[in-house]
Order: C-alpha cells, then structure tokens, then sequence
C-alpha cells in the first residue's frame, strides 16, 4: 500500500471516529434548538473555528430580539474599524449591542471586530442580556465575571477564564442560556424571545 493511500485509510477512519461536531457535516442534537432558531446564521455552521467579536456581536443581537433592526440599521456607527471590516456587514449588528450595552468596543472608536472571544467575555455578555449588570452584579473582572457565570450555573468550572471560544462552544452555552431566567423576573430568555427567527433547514443527526 503507497503512501497515499495509508493517507486516504487513515483520513477516513479519522472522520469516522470523530464527531460531526468537527466537521459540520451534521447538527449535534445538542444545539438543534439553537441552529434552528437562527442564532448562528445560515452560512456553514463551522462549528470547530474560533468564533470572532464581529460574529458574537451578531449572535448577540440575534439573542435579544433585534436582528430586523440590526439588518436595516441607519444610526450612528461608533466604530470605524467595523466598517472597514469585510465589507462593513457587521457594522449594525456591532452597533446595536454596544447600544445596548452588551458589548463594548475595544476603544471609542475600534471594536476589534476580527478579535477572539475567551470564556469569560462570552459569559459576561450573555449574563448582560439576562439583564445582570457591571458594577452590581459583578465588579472586578474578570474575577468576578466568571464566578458570577459559575454561580449562575452558565459557566463550567473545567473551563478557563482566558480560554478561546469556537462557534460550537457558543451554541452550547446558549442552549443553557435560553432557559435561564431573566434576572428579577419569573420568564426564561425563550420566553422573551416572542420573535423567533426564520427556521433554518438543518440534517437532524441519528
């Protein structure tokens, strides 16, 4: 046997003992909620690459109801790097969660859109939109961030502060996120969700 085929042997038993997870082919059970409610878009769900700021500010609209707005934005644009940014498709999505107060750029005027997404800014984000804030309900960060996100059963202990987070990681969270209540309210996130968006046809895995 040549070289090139050991190769080939080798590449298709390796895609046969790994998850779909990793290659996208199909949608894990785990986050079919997620992917068919539209949070991580349309495109190839690509769910082993890092996620970017750029593409967590747009998940992050999408989490609270906005996507229409972020679509047809025509306000004020703070940051002039997310125009520059593959074409400027982020600059509404980008926008709207700094107005929001969700995301906050990495000065006035650059929100470093091409940048990574760690653990905790990930959590932080997300316990933003359950309504928890800077200042009250967490203060120094990242320390108290993380604990908070422990605390509130979003985070898992196993994971690091500074840890990288991929597209995959992201919808898993935000399965949990989604049933979690709104702080001070007795409604889950799901709840508050009264407009979900178009349904995207996913290959349901077996």
């Amino acid at each position: 046997m040549n070289v090139k085929r050991i190769f080939l042997v080798c590449l298709l038993l390796l895609s046969l003992l790994l998850p779909s997870f990793a290659f996208g082919e199909t949608v894990p059970k785990e986050i079919k909620r997620v992917v068919n409610r539209g949070y991580l878009g349309k495109g190839g769900l690509s769910l082993d690459k890092d996620i970017n700021r750029a593409e967590f500010a747009t998940v992050a609209v999408r989490l609270m109801g906005l996507e229409k707005e972020a679509k047809t934005y025509s306000g004020k644009r703070p940051f002039k790097d997310v125009s520059k940014f593959q074409g400027g498709w982020a600059v509404g999505y980008t926008a709207l969660a700094h107005r929001e107060g969700v995301m906050k750029g990495v000065s006035d005027t650059n929100f470093n859109p091409k940048g990574k997404v760690t653990y905790v800014e990930m959590m932080t984000v997300f316990m933003r939109i359950l309504g928890y804030e800077d200042g009250i309900d967490f203060v120094d960060y990242p320390d108290d961030h993380y604990e908070k996100g422990l605390e509130l059963g979003l985070g898992q202990v196993h994971k690091k502060a500074n840890e990288k987070m991929t597209r995959g990681d992201v919808a898993l969270t935000i399965e949990k996120l989604l049933d979690m209540k709104m702080k001070n309210e007795d409604v889950t996130l799901i709840d508050k969700l009264d407009k979900v968006p178009k349904v995207v046809e996913v290959e349901e895995e077996e």
